[in-house]
């Protein structure tokens, strides 16, 4: 009322969350879980929903909380993954497409025309550098989108 917040955004916790918000007043964007581990808000057409009413979409998950990274063996995924085998199919095509998970990853969430923003997790000067690097890459095809999107 005072005038001092004109725009705000809501961070999910689930993609289903955004439909409540979809009528709010002065909501600018909605941020929430989205990347190769985690597709609802792509399939299930939540990004259009929200794009429709010219919102921001702030995407945050890309690389599957850890899941993606090549450190991690098969027996550490299926440990700490519930989705470990969509985690060794991922890096299976990423591997076909001469890319790492990671890279994969971010170029499919960077390919999302609806997306304003992907937060990724940078702790050290060298997880910035590499991630420049995955930033700086060639787009994937739209072919290659398929490919890794398949379950």
């Amino acid at each position: 009322t005072e005038g001092k917040i004109r725009e705000y955004g809501i961070a999910l916790d689930s993609v289903y969350d955004a439909e409540h918000c979809l009528d709010m007043e002065g909501l600018a964007s909605l941020q929430m879980p989205f990347g190769l581990m985690d597709l609802q808000a792509l399939e299930e057409g939540v990004f259009d929903k929200v794009s429709e009413r010219q919102l921001g979409i702030i995407a945050r998950g890309c690389f599957g909380g850890g899941a993606l990274k090549q450190s991690l063996t098969e027996a550490d995924l299926r440990a700490v993954e519930p989705q470990w085998e969509r985690a060794l199919q991922i890096r299976r095509v990423a591997g076909r497409l001469h890319r790492s998970p990671l890279e994969a990853a971010l170029q499919f969430a960077l390919g999302i025309q609806s997306i304003s923003v992907t937060i990724l997790g940078m702790r050290t000067p060298e997880h910035v550098a590499t991630n420049l690097q995955y930033y700086a890459a060639r787009p994937l095809s739209d072919e290659e989108k398929g490919e890794l999107r398949a379950r």
